[in-house]
């Protein structure tokens, strides 16, 4: 009976090191830019060439990988893209925030962004409307929210204890200068944004980049996501009053929209 545990638990603990494993393959063929061959793969996840290659044949069968038969390459799959447009439907305000994202990405000429805040501590960008030629930005679209405009938006909005928890267990890397790590300044920042109604991100994802974001809310009063402006520097610097204005009234435009309806006391 032991032995039988034994090998149960052996067998489950293998599926579940196997499975770590291709996640972990994911992610890297998801992060590179470039086409991976087997023993490149083999060495980054630290596993002999016939576990990569018995890996990378299994996700092809399911297309999460393609393999480029003239170089023997690999690089992410199709169905990666499919998961993650379903994923997106998931939300969906963000049909009505579309058309007002367009307009005032078109008008300003800069990147307009909707994202969500997601355990620990990780902003995924939703929808992004980019009529600009800015820097772009290291992190993709799934960015540390301790860095972010937006990030710092929406944690102000989530109680205290949840977000300072998140955080003193996030790893919070300076991706330049400027980046703020320091526990009790973003503390403050958040209040911050709790107070102007907008939370503002200089060069701390990367440089020359800068973000100002406001919130959206359902027809509650609940926020739901950050609408963001993320351009130049040196842009932002300039038009900052119009700008900072703006993305206010863009999430305000939108939550409205969603039916959210301010009680304006007498």
């Amino acid at each position: 009976m032991k032995k039988t545990v034994n090998k149960t638990v052996n067998k489950a603990a293998t599926t579940q090191n196997s499975l770590e494993r291709a996640l972990e393959l994911l992610g890297i063929l998801n992060r590179t830019t470039t086409a991976m061959n087997v023993a490149e793969i083999s060495k980054v996840l630290g596993v002999t060439r016939i576990t990569a290659n018995t890996m990378l044949q299994t996700l092809m069968q399911h297309s999460f990988v393609e393999k480029d038969e003239s170089t023997g390459k690999y690089v992410i799959g199709y169905r990666m893209y499919e998961m993650a447009m379903f994923y997106r439907h998931r939300y969906s305000f963000l049909y009505v925030a579309e058309k007002h994202v367009n307009e005032m990405s078109d008008r300003w000429r800069v990147k307009v962004n909707v994202g969500v805040l997601k355990s620990p501590g990780v902003v995924v960008v939703l929808l992004s409307r980019d009529a600009s030629a800015i820097p772009r930005m290291i992190m993709g679209h799934a960015m540390p929210a301790y860095a972010t405009a937006s990030g710092k938006l929406l944690m102000a909005y989530e109680p205290r204890d949840k977000i300072e928890e998140w955080l003193s267990r996030t790893e919070r890397v300076s991706y330049t200068p400027f980046t703020t790590v320091d526990l009790p300044t973003l503390c403050r920042q958040m209040d911050s944004a709790l107070e102007q109604g907008y939370a503002l991100e200089q060069e701390e994802l990367t440089f020359q980049r800068s973000c100002v974001a406001s919130p959206i809310r359902d027809f509650s009063g609940r926020v739901i996501a950050s609408v963001s402006f993320s351009s130049g520097k040196d842009f932002l610097e300039e038009n900052f009053a119009a700008l900072t204005e703006d993305i206010v009234l863009l999430g305000k435009m939108i939550s409205y929209d969603l039916g959210y309806t301010p009680i304006v006391l007498p």
